[in-house]
């Protein structure tokens, strides 16, 4: 144990007991810890501090234990808080009595050093602290044996600032952050000054708004109409959802919703989202009536249920963008043979009904209608007129010509308008398959074959449906054609894996799904072509070709071609040699029975060549009806090399290395040990004098 001067420390105790008398705390008792903590650790009652719906001004107060279990002889704690929140306004010792003098044996007494609470000290740009502490003297008898639990100090706190409605404020009130540099200012110290290990505790500060969030909705229009609600001010909610319907002024239209400014459409009603303060517009337009117009509604119908005797359908005769309208007048024509008139009804506009001359003349396809209105009639809007009822004759269309209009105002001046047309068809619905087209003619069992089915839509309705494809009765397989428009043709391609068809020649079929009031069904089946499938093989094939690596010029070079018929029928076929690209002769080969070999020998009269050349030397067997396997049809040997004659030496000109090198074989004969082929110039199978003769005579000559 350190030894210290005990006046000092008695000195320091009358100070520190000065600085205590002359600082206002507010003395708070400590309330027993919720949970107390283990040993060693140091935190702050309550945990959590929630002053939900308080405002500016209210106090609280923290206070901070200790649960040690090794003598301690001083405490500290830096108590940091961000000072935009609240403000430390007082702080002190938790007494010493209660709990406190559990921890503390000899609080109170003379051996306390109690050190004065520091507040609101600058910490950093957010936070501000509290820092206080207390020690013992180790040389005082009886000198404390602080273990166990036990509170410390209080720390009292002013609410500064308060949430905005409905919006919560929260922070850390900590003891535990490391000060600058990172050592903490927190801790507590043992007998030899030396600091206990603590786990330390903060509080977190919890300020909820008492007021409730709300927004308001500002709703204004432009002239031309209203709102539901009406136009104003109205707060509501946060997070609430609000309706607002526009409603149009006659002679104007509702055209869009502007959400601050923004352009959001013309959803009506329309919804706004309370998530901030809003002002929603409803802008309407003035009707400008210019456009004119009377048209058949619908413009088009085709409907595949409308089928000749037994359908009927009908059609309004329809104004809009008209104003003042007294008389109206049209011609309505269309094809008799397909659609005949059955009968016609008011329509009334404004609520007037008005009064009609007719003239029907079906056989020719024409009706004549006058309306005159009691009061004349505005429509901005379509307004149908007249209702006019068709029965189906016939499979066709017609189009339904307005012609002849006339509008006619209350002073009985023209409108200027346009008419438009109307279309009805009886919905022809039918597919075809057109043609059939096999990849191949034949083929041998287990070989791919493509068959192409091309399919068109001859109707006027776009189609999905099912198609097959057989050879004789048997399946090859089904696809689907997927949305055929009218006139489209498409083809489908089916592979049909043969592996499993015996032998035989087979008729290839295609048919389409018939679709519902299919108008023709006899060109859905087509049966086109042909293709046999064989088991039985046609096979010829090239197995070798051999030559000699070297020759010279002007000798006569045997090229041997080994044929063989790997089929199941006797061939007939050409065998051509080749060096390089040219031809070096040919052959026929006739009646060669299955699974035979033949050896054909050709003589190449090298008279002509270019010496001093390697050349390859292949053969090819021409292809035999239904060839099986055209990749060994052809053999390619390799090369052979025409030397300058005389050059036995092989270096392209003849001079005294060959004399040499061929005298060192003088006399020698095929069985003989230096007998080499490469030096019988004459080919009379000895190496003479003739021989070394000929190389003589080309003395000088070569290729280079």
């Amino acid at each position: 144990m350190k030894k210290r001067n005990k006046v000092l420390i008695i000195l320091l105790a009358a100070i520190a007991a000065t600085l205590i008398s002359n600082a206002k705390i507010t003395p708070i008792m400590s309330a027993v810890p919720s949970e107390p903590k283990n040993a060693d650790a140091m935190w702050i009652e309550p945990s959590i501090v929630n002053v939900t719906g308080l405002s500016i001004g209210y106090r609280f107060n923290v206070t901070v234990w200790i649960n040690v279990s090794i003598d301690c002889l001083a405490w500290q704690f830096q108590m940091l808080y961000d000072k935009s929140m609240v403000k430390a306004v007082a702080a002190g010792y938790t007494g010493t009595g209660g709990l406190r003098s559990e921890f503390f044996e000899n609080a109170g007494t003379t051996s306390l050093f109690p050190l004065p609470p520091t507040l609101d000290v600058f910490y950093d740009a957010t936070r501000n602290y509290v820092l206080h502490g207390e020690a013992w003297s180790p040389m005082i008898p009886n000198n404390p044996n602080a273990t166990g639990v036990g509170s410390l100090s209080w720390v009292e706190f002013e609410v500064i600032a308060e949430p905005p409605a409905g919006q919560i404020l929260t922070t850390e009130i900590d003891i535990s952050t490391p000060h600058h540099p990172p050592t903490s200012k927190t801790y507590a110290q043992d007998e030899n000054q030396e600091e206990i290990p603590l786990d330390v505790h903060d509080c977190t500060y919890i300020f909820k708004s008492p007021t409730a969030l709300t927004y308001d909705l500002t709703i204004t229009t432009t002239v031309g109409g209203t709102t539901d609600p009406s136009p104003g001010i109205y707060s509501h909610p946060a997070s609430t959802t609000v309706q607002v319907t526009a409603i149009q002024n006659p002679n104007y239209l509702f055209d869009h919703w502007e959400l601050d400014t923004i352009n959001v459409g013309s959803t009506n009603p329309y919804e706004v989202l309370m998530d901030e303060d809003h002002a929603l517009k409803a802008v309407f337009v003035p009707v400008v009536v210019e456009g004119t117009k009377i048209f058949v509604d619908p413009p088009e119908i085709i409907d595949p249920t409308l089928v000749p005797c037994s359908s009927s359908f009908s059609i309004n005769i329809t104004i809009a963008d008209v104003v003042d309208l007294k008389t109206l007048e049209f011609n309505l024509t269309y094809d008799s043979t397909v659609i005949s008139w059955i009968s016609m009804a008011l329509k009334s506009v404004q609520n007037q009904t008005p009064t009609i001359k007719t003239m029907v003349d079906d056989e020719n396809g024409f009706i004549w209608v006058k309306l005159q209105y009691p009061t004349a009639v505005s429509a901005i809007d379509p307004a149908p007129v007249l209702r006019i009822d068709f029965h189906v004759k016939s499979f066709g269309a017609t189009p339904l010509d307005l012609n002849n209009t006339v509008f006619l105002n209350s002073l009985g001046q023209p409108i200027e308008h346009t008419a438009v047309d109307g279309f009805f068809c009886t919905l022809i619905r039918d597919v075809a398959v057109t043609s059939i087209a096999t990849s191949r003619d034949w083929a041998y069992q287990g070989w791919e074959v493509n068959v192409t089915v091309l399919v068109r839509n001859k109707g006027n309705f776009t189609e999905t449906f099912e198609l097959t494809a057989y050879y004789d009765d048997n399946l090859i397989g089904t696809k689907i054609v997927a949305d055929l428009t009218p006139s489209e043709e498409r083809n489908t391609i089916f592979e049909w894996d043969t592996t499993s068809v015996a032998e035989g020649n087979y008729t290839i079929k295609a048919v389409a799904e018939i679709v519902p009031y299919e108008l023709n069904t006899d060109d859905n089946t087509l049966i086109d072509g042909t293709i046999w499938i064989m088991t039985q093989i046609h096979d010829v094939a090239i197995l070798d070709v051999t030559c000699p690596d070297i020759a010279y010029k002007g000798w006569e070079v045997n090229v041997t071609v080994t044929v063989r018929n790997k089929g199941n029928f006797t061939e007939t076929f050409t065998v051509q040699t080749f060096y390089d690209s040219s031809l070096l002769g040919n052959v026929t080969v006739t009646d060669l029975p299955p699974e035979t070999e033949l050896i054909i020998t050709f003589s190449w009269d090298t008279e002509n060549v270019t010496a001093c050349i390697n050349y390859t030397i292949s053969a090819e067997a021409s292809l035999v009806p239904y060839e099986f396997n055209t990749t060994d049809n052809i053999f390619i040997d390799g090369k052979i090399k025409i030397n300058y004659m005389g050059d036995v030496t092989g270096d392209g000109f003849v001079d005294v290395k060959d004399i040499l090198a061929a005298a060192d074989s003088y006399g020698s004969y095929p069985s003989s040990p230096r007998w080499n082929p490469i030096f019988d110039l004459d080919q009379n199978l000895v190496i003479d004098i003739k021989d070394l003769l000929i190389i003589a005579l080309n003395y000088g000559k070569g290729c280079l």
